[in-house]
């Protein structure tokens, strides 16, 4: 695996569980209510296993918007520097 990719993923697991720590102080009829009203879990019977699901889509949710912004900064500053890097090589070129 490339470094960068296992940075992400620890990165990623990392979010994730602080984004579900987080989840866990939101109040559980604040919760109830969006699965009631309009989500995918709104099917399942349980109202402990809606809570915890609505939990854990919003902790990946938050793990994923980081993840890939940490790699979008990433990738745009490797590109710079190649660019930079480019146009070193050609003034010494000359």
């Amino acid at each position: 695996m490339k470094k960068s990719t296992k940075s992400s993923l620890i990165i990623f697991i990392v979010v994730f569980i602080v984004g579900y720590v987080m989840a866990c102080f939101i109040p559980d009829e604040l919760l109830m209510y969006t699965t009631i009203n309009g989500s995918i879990l709104s099917f399942l019977g349980s109202e402990i296993v809606k809570i915890t699901g609505m939990r854990t889509i919003i902790a990946l949710a938050i793990a994923l918007i980081a993840v890939l912004l940490i790699r979008i900064v990433d990738t745009e500053e490797k590109t710079e520097k190649n660019k930079n890097a480019k146009k070193n090589e050609k003034k010494e070129t000359k």
